[in-house]
Formats: C-alpha cells, structure tokens, sequence
C-alpha cells in the first residue's frame, strides 16, 4: 500500500518553481487519510491563505476534519509562473495523493486544479457542472 511520504521528493526538479521554492520542495497535501472531500488549489497556501480558505469552507458547513488540502503545483513560488507543463510535471504527485486519500468530491479551485485533476483547461468553461474522475465527483 503506498503513503503519502513514499512519494515526496524532496529534491524534485519535475517542474521550474523547485528552483526558487518558498520553504519545502515537493510539498504533499494535509488532511486526514481517507477524506471525504479534497479540496486542489493552484499550489501550497499560506498560513493566512489557508485559514481564509478554511473559514470560507466552514461557513459553507463543510466539517473541516473530513477534508484533505493538496495542490495542483507542489512548490510555493510567487516569482515565476506556472506553465501547463509544470502542472502536468506536479500531476504524479497529485494523483497518488488522490489514491491514497479517496475521496468522494473533488473541489477543484482554479484553472492549474482543473487541468491537474480533470486534464481539462478553461475553467469558465468546466465551472460548475460536475464531472467523474479518479473515483470521486470533481467540481
């Protein structure tokens, strides 16, 4: 059975953003192993990024013990941005998280999310309307 720190590299070189990475290199999710809902945002959040974005959550009643933050993009770089080939170069990562933590909705938060769950890009295109992928329906 794989875990989650199996497939951490923390020398990772898969994308452009590891060169110039804010803190960790190859920076898996947090949440509980399984989750019912994963939330994919374009890449790790900060400490401030994170607790609007719970906050926001819970106020829409989501019980925040039941879900799992992960990211498209798996290091925090503001200085460069991100080409589709680095979010598809981060998708290993993410995908294996999404085996490990199965869950069963999928709140894809953005265009990089979008492209790393679904393979899809456009997101006003997709915004939504729910669509079947990895075991889980992804919105």
């Amino acid at each position: 059975m794989i875990q989650l720190m199996d497939i951490r590299e923390v020398d990772c070189t898969r994308c452009k953003l590891s060169r110039h990475a804010e803190g960790a290199i190859c920076r898996l999710g947090e949440g509980p192993e399984p989750a019912s809902v994963m939330v994919v945002g374009r890449m790790p959040n900060g400490r401030k990024m994170q607790e609007q974005l719970e906050q926001e959550l819970a106020d829409v009643g989501l019980d925040l013990t039941d879900v799992y933050f992960a990211s498209a993009l798996k290091c925090l770089n503001f200085d460069q941005n991100a080409s589709n080939a680095d979010v598809k170069a981060c998708r290993y990562f993410l995908e294996h998280e999404i085996a490990v933590v199965k869950p069963k909705f999928i709140l894809a938060l953005g265009n990089e999310a979008l492209l790393s769950v679904l393979g899809k890009s456009g997101i006003t295109k997709y915004r939504g309307r729910p669509y079947e992928a990895h075991g889980a329906t992804v919105v």
